[in-house]
């Protein structure tokens, strides 16, 4: 006869002879593939047990091992499944976890010392240069170059200026005392 094993994943071939005059218990063990069975407990392990009728046992009986670490995640010790499940594996941090521990919180604390600096030092720079930016450059006043004066037109150029006044207080002076002379 041609028949599936318990975990449907063989075939086994039995005599029908040997099958007619077994008894139940002797049926369950023919019938078993004698493989590992493939079903996956709650855990997330896989069974133990070979293959087998029925439901697999339950996760309390697993055996295998699981990682456990401490909270600051440092040490790590492998415990039966059974008993992290339970709760019952705990593990500890140690000194050594504590000095680790207590190192990193210095060093962040520099680094954001470090940060913070930093920020203030750019922003000390900006606002420099946006006051530099505002207040602009400051000129002196310069004196007109001879060069500058020769560019101007006569009647703007005060040395022209003042000849022409006086001359013309000279003829308006002469024009006078001749009309009263």
């Amino acid at each position: 006869m041609r028949m599936a094993c318990h975990c449907k994943s063989s075939t086994l071939f039995i005599e029908c002879n040997v099958w007619t005059s077994a008894a139940e218990q002797a049926r369950k063990e023919l019938l078993s593939c004698q493989a590992q069975c493939p079903n996956l407990l709650s855990c997330g392990h896989r069974c133990s047990a070979t293959c087998h009728p029925g439901p697999c046992p339950s996760e309390q009986t697993c055996e295998k091992k699981t990682p456990v670490r401490c909270p600051c995640r440092r040490r790590k010790k492998d415990f039966p499944c059974h008993e992290v499940q339970a709760c019952a594996a705990v593990l500890h941090c140690d000194e050594r976890c504590q000095a680790v521990k207590q190192q990193k919180e210095k060093e962040e604390a520099e680094s954001k010392k470090q940060k913070e600096e930093e920020t203030k030092r750019r922003q000390q720079q900006e606002l420099e240069a946006f006051e530099r930016k505002m207040a602009g450059k400051r000129r002196k006043r310069r004196e007109p170059t001879t060069a500058d004066v020769e560019k101007l037109p006569w009647w703007k150029q005060s040395t022209w200026l003042t000849i022409i006044a006086s001359v013309l207080f000279v003829v308006v002076s002469l024009a006078l005392y001749v009309y009263i002379v």
